[in-house]
């Protein structure tokens, strides 16, 4: 399942931007890269995914929510800049901030509404072990 796609990135940064990013054999850049754009979502997929997981059943049985779509987008966005999304930059921003929004949905302090089944939390359960007669007791260690 893919939670954003190639025209959600041009609805919200624009074509040229797209190109600029992605062209990398014409120059000038004149057309996008589909093949560079869909490897930056699957990617972005796979890291939402990691998180996900380990809150809900994959994949979710519900359409995308909105919220997730716009999270995907930035986590692609960052992807494709790359290293020229400095520490500072706006893009880097959403993207840490999708990141921080995914651990909490991993955590389960943020849930997403009819995303499917919740996996439950493992353990809650009792270990029950045995140990051996002890070797030393205060009888056997009273005179030292």
């Amino acid at each position: 399942m893919t939670y954003c796609s190639q025209q959600d990135l041009v609805d919200r940064f624009g074509t040229t931007k797209l190109v600029q990013l992605t062209d990398r054999v014409n120059k000038p850049a004149s057309t996008i890269d589909g093949t560079t754009v869909t490897k930056r979502i699957e990617d972005a997929v796979s890291l939402i995914n990691s998180y996900l997981a380990k809150k809900y059943e994959l994949p979710l049985t519900v359409a995308v929510p909105e919220v997730l779509t716009t999270y995907a987008i930035n986590i692609t966005w960052f992807l494709l800049h790359g290293e020229a999304a400095g520490k500072d930059s706006p893009v880097r921003m959403a993207y840490d901030d999708a990141l921080r929004w995914l651990k909490a949905v991993s955590q389960g302090s943020v849930v997403i509404e009819g995303a499917g089944e919740i996996i439950a939390a493992a353990g809650g359960g009792q270990i029950k072990t045995s140990t051996p007669n002890r070797v030393f007791t205060r009888d056997k260690l009273g005179d030292f």
